[in-house]
């Protein structure tokens, strides 16, 4: 591997954007080496509109049915009612996510072969896409539900080397609420963290005491990909309309990765729920003749699951031992 501190990356990305990586898109060293050092990649018109205005299309609908866009306003213009703002936890707002993980281009769009090719020229290894996606709908003006400083890793545990997507749905100034990254911070391992303000959640305790923040515009197909433990957070969403946009995680096959990103158990989806009514089966349940480094593996989650007396645990485990059924396969031919 190259020097980092060769000329190609003596100069690190200012605060009033992004480092674009797009000049570099092709050459797979210097993007790794990139990747290493500021834990993160920008590209510009990475992605065709069409799939992603799509997917913009069938959220709108939803959200517009839902009521929460505002009446008498053109849907493709997203203005939110404000009447009807909320943000995750709140069972409205999960309630809704739930209709919107249902839609068959949300889970296509992470398995274009643009993102599984960069992927794979990054990790060297076949690309393991976790199956959750998430979709993220904020409300203008509730800065109460604006992201704060984080890392993915908590959440999503397993292998460290696990990287997100960000994309939205559309064109996303800095005033519509994109993301904000601290380069760098993945460097610096996991985190403290302490309850946030309004205690909706967790957030760093020292988000990035080594150097500034870094953002920007983004128009319809750019995408950010950054390390599960950069430091990152969304910027206050001034505008009055909704800010869409979509998060897919990515590791290398052969590293651990933990069950739960396979199971759904919030109480509004399932599986099987989520793919009724879809045209195609060909993203269903594609884990599950994977060879995946499961952390913990089948065995301990089935000895867990037989002597666990809590019902909820045990509830959780099926759920998990459910999800993986066809893993056992994948692992006992190993």
């Amino acid at each position: 591997m190259r020097d980092p501190a060769s000329d190609r990356l003596d100069e690190p990305p200012q605060s009033s954007g992004y480092l674009d990586s797009s000049p570099v898109l092709s050459e797979s060293e210097e993007l790794r080496n990139r990747l290493a050092l500021f834990g993160y990649l920008y590209f510009r018109r990475f992605l065709p509109p069409e799939p992603i205005l799509e997917l913009r299309r069938r959220f709108l609908a939803i959200l517009e049915e839902q009521g929460w866009l505002s009446p008498g306003t053109d849907p493709a213009d997203a203005v939110a009612n404000p009447l009807v703002a909320c943000g995750d936890p709140d069972p409205d707002y999960l309630r809704v996510h739930a209709l919107l993980f249902k839609v068959e281009e949300f889970h296509a769009l992470p398995h274009h072969p643009l993102l599984m090719d960069l992927f794979e020229r990054l990790f060297q290894d076949t690309v393991l896409l976790h199956p959750r996606g998430v979709a993220r709908i904020f409300f203008p003006t509730a800065d109460r539900f604006t992201t704060r400083p984080h890392q993915d890793h908590l959440a999503v545990r397993g292998t460290e080397e696990t990287y997100t997507a960000w994309i939205p749905l559309g064109d996303c100034p800095q005033t519509l609420g994109s993301l904000q990254l601290a380069p760098a911070t993945h460097l610096g391992g996991l985190r403290p963290t302490q309850p946030t303000p309004d205690n909706r959640g967790t957030e760093v305790r020292e988000s990035h005491p080594t150097g500034s923040w870094v953002s920007g515009d983004f128009e319809v197909g750019d995408i950010l990909v950054f390390h599960s433990l950069l430091v990152h957070r969304a910027l206050p969403n001034s505008s009055d309309r909704l800010r869409l946009s979509v998060d897919y995680r990515y590791q290398p096959l052969s590293l651990p990765v933990h069950p739960a990103r396979f199971a759904l158990n919030d109480g509004f989806r399932s599986w099987a729920s989520t793919y009724a009514g879809w045209n195609s089966s060909r993203f269903q349940y594609y884990w599950q003749t994977l060879r995946l480094n499961l952390m913990p593996s089948l065995n301990l989650l089935e000895e867990s699951l037989e002597h666990t007396d809590d019902p909820r645990e045990a509830a959780t485990l099926k759920l998990l031992l459910d999800a993986l059924s066809l893993a056992r396969l994948s692992e006992a031919s190993r």
